[in-house]
């Protein structure tokens, strides 16, 4: 049985969203996504702007439920640098 999952790296300067497809004892990976995390300055202060990173969230949530809708499979499409076995995921 296949598994699928949606997770986000929100990080200083960019985000990006990956599908996880769990296959057997093998994790592989797609980058879905990938967008820009600008700050916004309030009262003085660097802040994240999260009312934008919600907006891309969601965005990326659409592309993911598109991308499964679609008859060609997840892992047909992911580069091989992302394949990860359980093995190799524990070490």
């Amino acid at each position: 049985m296949e598994t699928s999952f949606l997770a986000f790296d929100l990080g200083a300067e960019s985000g990006r969203a990956f599908v996880g497809l769990l296959q057997e004892e093998r994790l592989l990976l797609d980058e879905l996504d990938r967008f820009p995390n600008e700050m916004v300055c309030v009262s003085e202060h660097l802040h994240w702007d999260i009312h934008t990173l919600f907006i891309r969230i969601k965005k990326s949530i659409s592309l993911n439920l598109r991308e499964a809708a679609s008859s060609h499979p997840v892992s047909e499409s992911i580069p091989r640098r992302y394949r990860v076995s359980e093995h190799e995921h524990r070490r």
